[in-house]
């Protein structure tokens, strides 16, 4: 199983003619770009391998960027239609 921070969504219950069919997954991963997956403060951020996960994973540094440990993570599903999401 990869690691790393990863957000998905499974539609569940959507109309029979939507864009987004039961089933579908929607995967938001720091290691996928243009996933929907952000930080505020990039440069506070560091990355390491998680070589057995084929991944990486992010934590915020008091020794990069402006060493405030500040920062957010964003995770910004790409949904195209409305509906119920588990």
């Amino acid at each position: 199983m990869r690691r790393g921070l990863l957000f998905a969504l499974i539609a569940f219950s959507a109309p029979a003619n939507a864009a987004c069919p039961v089933g579908t997954v929607i995967t938001v991963d720091n290691d996928t770009p243009a996933s929907g997956y952000s930080e505020e403060k990039p440069a506070n951020w560091v990355s390491h391998s998680v070589e057995a996960c084929l991944g990486t994973y992010r934590y915020l540094s008091q020794y990069v960027g402006d060493g405030s440990r500040k920062g957010k993570a964003i995770w910004q599903p790409k949904i195209a239609v409305s509906g119920n999401y588990e």
